[in-house]
C-alpha cells in the first residue's frame, strides 16, 4: 500500500518507527525498513509492504515496489554458510535466481527484529475494534496538542485547566521536566513541562493541565493547546503498540474524525513513569 500521508508518531518510541497508522480497524506500526537492515536511505518511503510478526500485523516502509516473483523452489538457493559466520546473523534467508537474471536476497520478517524489539511490537494485542453500536460505552476525554500531534487525556483525571502560573519556584537538581512549583489553593503544585519529558520540540507557554497522579499527588502538566473535550466510544479505542519506553504513558490510540486519524491516549496516572513520580514526590516535599 502506499505510505499514509500523515502518521501517529509516538514519543520515545524505536528509532525505526516510521510511526503508526489504522489499518483495516487497528493500529498498524510502520518501521524503516532501511533502519532495520542498517542502509542508508537514498529516497523518500513511498510504500508499504504489511508483514506479520508474532500473529500481529507491521509495516515496513520502502521506497519503491518491484515486480512480484513467483519462482520455483529449485531457484531459491540456502544462504552461502560464509554469509552466516561471525557473531550475528544475518536476515537474509535465502537468495533467488530469478529466470531474466540476477539475484535477489529473501528477507525473513523474524529475523528483521531484535527479540526486544519484536516482543516490544507484539507484546500487546491489537484488539479488533468492536462493531460501532449506539449503546456502546463512551468516556469523555480531553484533547491537548504537543508539538504537532493531538493527545488525548482521560477526563476521569483532569481537575481543571488553567493558565501556566506566574510565579514557580524552581527546584534545585530537579529534572529539566520539572518547571517549578507553584502554589494551588495553599498546595504545593509542581509544573511539568509534558512536551519537555518526552524530547519533543520547545512548547509555547500554553496551559496548564491540573491533575492528582497516584504516587505523587496534585501535578499540572504544560501542554501546547487545549483543543476541547470528545466522547470517544469503545469501538474507536484499541490498545497503543509498544514502540518504546516513553511511549507506555499511552496505554490506548483512538481513531477520530472524519478521516479516522489516530490519536494518543493516556490517564492520570500514567503520566509520569514510577522513578519520576518518586523524583517528583521527594523534590516536592523539599519544596515545602
Amino acid at each position: 500500500m502506499r505510505l499514509p500521508r500523515e502518521t501517529l508518531i509516538a514519543p520515545g518510541a524505536d528509532p525505526s518507527v516510521v510511526g503508526v497508522v489504522e489499518w483495516r480497524g487497528r493500529p498498524l506500526p510502520i518501521m524503516d525498513l532501511r533502519l532495520l537492515l542498517d542502509l542508508a536511505p537514498l529516497d523518500p518511503l513511498r510504500n508499504v509492504i504489511v508483514a506479520e510478526l508474532g500473529g500481529r500485523p507491521v509495516g515496513l516502509g520502502i521506497e519503491a515496489v518491484g515486480s512480484i516473483l513467483r519462482l520455483e523452489q529449485v531457484r531459491i538457493d540456502p544462504v552461502p554458510a560464509a554469509i552466516n559466520q561471525g557473531d550475528g546473523e544475518t536476515q537474509v534467508v535465502s537468495i533467488a535466481r530469478p529466470p531474466r537474471g540476477g539475484l535477489v536476497a529473501v528477507l525473513s520478517t523474524a529475523r528483521l527484529f531484535s527479540v526486544a524489539r519484536a516482543a516490544a511490537i507484539s507484546e500487546q494485542p491489537l484488539a479488533e475494534r468492536a462493531q460501532h453500536t449506539l449503546n456502546e460505552p463512551r468516556s469523555p476525554h480531553l484533547l491537548f496538542q504537543l508539538a504537532d500531534e493531538t493527545y488525548g487525556l482521560a477526563l476521569d483525571g483532569v481537575e481543571a485547566i488553567a493558565e501556566v502560573p506566574a510565579t514557580m519556584t524552581r527546584l534545585p537538581s530537579a529534572p529539566a521536566f520539572i518547571v517549578g512549583v507553584a502554589d494551588r489553593r495553599g498546595e504545593a503544585m509542581p509544573v511539568i513541562d509534558q512536551g519537555a519529558r518526552l524530547d519533543l520540540p520547545a512548547a509555547a507557554k500554553g496551559k496548564v493541565i491540573v491533575t492528582r497522579v497516584r504516587g505523587a499527588g496534585l501535578a499540572a502538566f504544560r501542554v501546547d493547546a487545549i483543543l476541547g473535550i470528545q466522547s470517544l466510544g469503545a469501538s474507536q479505542i484499541t490498545p497503543s503498540p509498544r514502540l518504546g519506553a516513553a511511549s507506555a504513558s499511552f496505554r490506548n490510540v483512538a481513531a477520530v474524525g472524519d478521516d479516522r486519524h489516530l490519536i494518543l491516549l493516556a490517564h492520570a496516572e500514567d503520566l509520569l513513569a514510577t522513578a519520576e513520580r518518586d523524583i517528583l514526590r521527594s523534590a516536592t516535599t523539599a519544596s515545602l
